[in-house]
């Protein structure tokens, strides 16, 4: 299924297209017509093509919605699917971001992804992991739990074997952020 002039942008975005003395626009915006009094830099030889593609990254959009395609599994998803069809991702080979609120961004990031691509639970197994910090559980666990809400958070993002200490830390950290709203 291809772009068309009655498309609905998924998020808000704009393409726009001008080529010589023909334009075209997914919007308003722009007039999408035809100008011959519109001046062309070496008309006889030399053509340009313009393409103003913008998008609204704040709203997020599935690649399957915005060309209405069938959903299909997911390479992004296949490496940490188990066999009983959930997603799980060992935190010990992370072990690198465990310490960083930067490197937890990017986990956080990660898992955000794993949902938006259609995982319908992510397990995070904490085997092995010694202690987390605490800025690492607020910024992947407590951020995570206000972006998503508390209760779809509870209901797709699982924490396994993780000792006393770190569960409490996780625990503390979804408290605190969902208090604060930020």
């Amino acid at each position: 299924m291809g772009f068309s002039a009655s498309s609905e942008p998924q998020n808000g975005g704009r393409l726009r297209i001008v080529s010589g003395r023909g334009a075209w626009c997914s919007d308003d915006s722009f007039p999408s017509a035809t100008d011959l009094g519109r001046p062309v830099l070496g008309a006889e030889s030399n053509h340009a093509t313009t393409v103003d593609w913008q998008l609204n990254c704040a709203n997020p959009v599935r690649i399957q919605d915005a060309l209405g395609g069938p959903s299909i599994g997911s390479e992004f998803l296949e490496g940490i699917e188990t066999p009983d069809g959930y997603h799980r991702i060992a935190v010990l080979e992370l072990e690198e971001a465990l310490g960083s609120r930067s490197k937890g961004t990017e986990v956080r990031n990660r898992l955000f992804n794993y949902i938006n691509a259609g995982a319908e639970f992510v397990v995070l197994d904490f085997a092995g992991v010694g202690v987390i910090s605490s800025s690492f559980a607020d910024e992947v666990m407590g951020k995570l739990a206000v972006e998503m809400g508390e209760l779809e958070f509870r209901r797709r993002i699982f924490v396994e074997s993780a000792s006393p200490t770190n569960r409490s830390l996780i625990e503390r950290a979804i408290s605190l952020r969902l208090l604060s709203g930020v």
